[in-house]
């Protein structure tokens, strides 16, 4: 099953060096209905805790302070598993890496969200208009993830992924509408600078909110495209959505699958007056969007494990408790990685894919 879920200016990043032939593909479309194929018909591998856990990190921006939280949290509760596959959306994807290295690498999680740096990625750019490719410059992302990214995290990638363990990230290819499912443990195989060097682009593309950060040429197979911020095209993504067309077809995992999804994001509507003004309105409709499509993917997940056998197990913030996708303050940050440690801690999971907030 890793396999098949593997496979499952307007730029602000370096131009792109060269790659090494790999001989597993990097990326496809996440769409792609052969996936959900070849998901049915694979065998699937026996873990060696014999469990199969899937973690799936959604968007959020600085609301990703959460997710890191509910990590090192889950991490002080004794009881998180080693993941077998994880995926990550826009701020989930800078999430994900340190995820799917397991329990040693809080620290450094805690750092990218709570660190020096943070607070400065919204700068304007000087000159902005309906020619500008978005109204904050992108290079203090890319530097924020670069920090981040070193040769010793990808070649720690690298090295667990050859377990059969799969690490994916989701762009959005703005040219062809489609969600773009990279797999990052055959990014960081290919070795050297220009595999860390693109393992850090595709991160600093998936995390691109439009408007907000430029969009990001990337180039893995000889053509550039214009990607941007995963959760355009998925908000948050565990399997392959064209299973939901796979209706009379069964599963038979050897060995049981749990599926814990954690929302950077709050899913309920909150009822408040929108600020006039382009970045207002631009921002409570963003918002207001990206509630309405985590309802939706969360539900269709959530009736996917059930068809299909799987533990469902969701997380997300409770009602009223986010911040826009511009607040990047310390106070903010460090108040929703508290709230996400505690939750955490206390093994606040649901198994609805909704389900009620306070």
């Amino acid at each position: 099953m890793a396999a098949a879920l593997a496979m499952a200016g307007c730029t602000h990043a370096p131009a792109p060096q060269p790659l090494p032939v790999s001989d597993t593909p990097l990326r496809t479309y996440s769409d792609d209905p052969l996936l959900a194929d070849d998901l049915i018909r694979n065998e699937w591998p026996v873990p060696p805790d014999g469990t199969f856990d899937v973690l799936a990190l959604s968007g959020g921006g600085p609301n990703g302070a959460f997710g890191a939280g509910v990590l090192e949290g889950w991490t002080g509760r004794g009881d998180r598993p080693q993941f077998d596959h994880v995926t990550g959306v826009s701020t989930g994807a800078l999430i994900a890496p340190f995820a799917y290295l397991g329990t040693e690498w809080d620290g450094e999680l805690r750092s990218a969200y709570l660190g020096e740096g943070v607070s400065g990625l919204m700068q304007r750019r000087v000159l902005s208009g309906a020619f500008a490719s978005s109204m904050f410059r992108g290079e203090p992302l890319t530097q924020l993830v670069d920090s981040h990214v070193t040769q010793e995290l990808v070649d720690a990638v690298a090295e667990a992924s050859r377990s059969g363990r799969s690490l994916i990230v989701i762009t959005t290819d703005l040219d062809a509408q489609r969600p773009v499912a990279w797999d990052m443990g055959a990014v960081a195989r290919l070795g050297g600078e220009p595999a860390r060097a693109l393992f850090r682009d595709i991160l600093v593309a998936s995390a691109s909110i439009p408007g907000v950060f430029p969009p990001v040429r990337l180039n893995a197979d000889g053509q550039e495209e214009l990607h941007v911020d995963g959760g355009v095209s998925a908000p948050i993504y565990a399997v392959p959505e064209a299973l939901a067309d796979r209706l009379g077809s069964s599963l038979a995992p050897p060995a049981p699958v749990r599926i814990f999804m954690i929302a950077n994001i709050s899913v309920h509507p909150v009822a408040d007056e929108t600020e006039p003004g382009t970045l207002g309105i631009m921002l409570r409709s963003l918002n207001t969007s990206g509630k309405a499509s985590m309802r939706a993917a969360l539900q269709m997940n959530a009736a996917l494990a059930d068809q299909f056998g799987a533990d469902f197990h969701v997380m997300s913030i409770p009602r009223g408790q986010s911040v826009p996708v511009t607040d990047f303050s310390e106070k903010s940050l460090l108040r929703l990685f508290d709230l996400g440690l505690g939750m955490g801690r206390d093994g606040d999971w649901r198994e609805t894919a909704v389900g009620f907030e306070g």
